[in-house]
């Protein structure tokens, strides 16, 4: 064998070996968090440990297990989105407060579509449990520790200790779980900046709305109502999406916000469709695109029903 085709078998073994580690999951545990009397805010993704729990037993007793701890592995590539998955979600982040006092955090989870969380503070020495929390919007909006759209708890660590923190999310939407952990002040300064875009959008489809309802009633031309049910069941949706219409109009009705969003989008694609198909007069210039528009109106009829 001469030391080209030595070369070339040593290079494609070595990227074979690389590639075997790189899709193999990683066990090594996540970097810890330090909480020092600076810190304001930490994205908690990067320190994730995941466990998933397909038969949705598993208790916080169970968790803190020394057989089940060692299944708990560093999640690859800094993931927050894990798309559609039935298993119940353990998400585990390692707290250590350095500092000399009590520490006051907030964590934020910032996706307001999750159905069912339980929220676990503990002591990773004896693994007592610190704090708890349940909540979720399958749950009354009244039942959430803190009033805002997205999920919000109280982090309260005890001077010198090592914690855990705990995520139990089951969703039967999508697993986004990116969160991060304020300080009280910072989080009441920021918690102003992302609604205040949302009304302004929300704001402009209300007058939206309005302006062509109002060309309705005098020109009763039908495409301007049409873009009228449009723009209002956009509305609707990303009111829904966002949470706040969970918060302001039906805190009490967990259930018809879950099946809300999808109902006024499927709503929002058949006035768009219904628009597009009146304003063009495709019925008169162009019947193929015609019956195209009727078909999508139709498609998402079938997914409001």
């Amino acid at each position: 064998m001469n030391n080209l085709t030595q070369l070339f078998f040593r290079y494609w073994f070595i990227l074979l070996i690389l590639l075997l580690i790189g899709l193999s999951p990683s066990q090594a545990q996540a970097t810890p968090i330090f909480i020092t009397d600076s810190t304001d805010s930490l994205e908690l993704g990067p320190n994730y440990q995941l466990l998933l729990d397909a038969e949705h037993k598993l208790t916080i007793q169970d968790i803190q297990s020394d057989k089940v701890q060692k299944q708990f592995l560093a999640i690859p590539n800094e993931r927050n989105n894990f798309g559609y998955q039935s298993e119940t979600h353990w998400f585990k982040i390692n707290l250590i407060n350095t500092s000399q006092k009590n520490s006051h955090h907030l964590l934020e989870l910032h996706f307001p579509l999750l159905d069912d969380i339980s929220f676990y503070l503990t002591n990773s020495t004896d693994h007592s449990v610190i704090s708890q929390f349940n909540t979720g919007d399958k749950y009354p909006f009244n039942q959430r520790y803190y009033s805002y759209p997205n999920f919000i708890f109280p982090v309260d660590l005890p001077s010198q200790i090592n914690a855990n923190l705990y995520l139990r999310i089951r969703t039967q939407g999508s697993m986004m779980a990116a969160a991060t952990l304020w300080k009280p002040e910072t989080f009441q300064a920021q918690s102003r900046v992302k609604p205040f875009y949302i009304n302004i959008y929300l704001g402009l489809l209300i007058a939206l709305a309005s302006y062509n309802f109002l060309l309705f009633l005098s020109i009763r031309e039908k495409s301007y109502l049409w873009y009228v049910l449009f723009t209002s069941s956009l509305l609707l949706a990303i009111g829904s999406f966002t949470g706040i219409l969970f918060e302001l109009v039906w805190p009490n009705s967990p259930r018809w916000h879950n099946q809300s969003m999808p109902i006024f989008f499927a709503f929002s694609g058949i006035f768009a469709a219904l628009f597009s198909r009146e304003f063009l007069q495709t019925n008169v210039n162009a019947v193929l695109f015609d019956k195209v528009f009727l078909f999508i109106a139709s498609l998402f009829g079938l997914i409001a029903i």
